[in-house]
């Protein structure tokens, strides 16, 4: 491939990545319903797990059935007061509240946990359709 062809493409890939960047900026995206959740303490809503923040990183998280989300979130609790320190930070999944409560209790973590018990949130939210976690 010759030199100008190269630089021809490195041109297209600049300007495409200006215009990415400008739509980013200018797209508000979609409104997000303000989903209900069942924690050990009663319903809590999707913003009500913001916690007065303006960011929220919700780990979506199969339940105690899956070692792998059990792993990521053994790494994720090691940093928590870290990404507590930026934005909010909860832990969601199918199992009901006491059943969170127990696993997170046998791994020391340390998230808000809430249940979204396998209802519209994750229907609606999850981006593998189908998904159950």
């Amino acid at each position: 491939m010759s030199s100008e062809r190269i630089e021809e493409i490195q041109k297209q890939i600049f300007d495409l990545i200006g215009e990415l960047e400008t739509l980013q900026r200018s797209n508000s995206g979609d409104e997000v319903p303000n989903y209900s959740f069942a924690t050990e303490h009663g319903e809590v809503s999707l913003l009500d797990l913001f916690g007065g923040r303006d960011k929220l990183l919700l780990i979506h998280n199969m339940g105690q059935g899956c070692r792998y989300c059990t792993m990521w979130a053994d790494g994720l609790n090691g940093i928590l007061s870290h990404l507590e320190s930026a934005m909010a930070v909860a832990l969601v999944s199918k199992d009901a509240p006491e059943l969170q409560r127990r696993m997170a209790n046998s791994r020391g973590w340390r998230f808000r946990l809430a249940s979204h018990g396998g209802g519209d949130y994750i229907k609606e939210q999850t981006v593998n359709e189908g998904s159950d976690n």
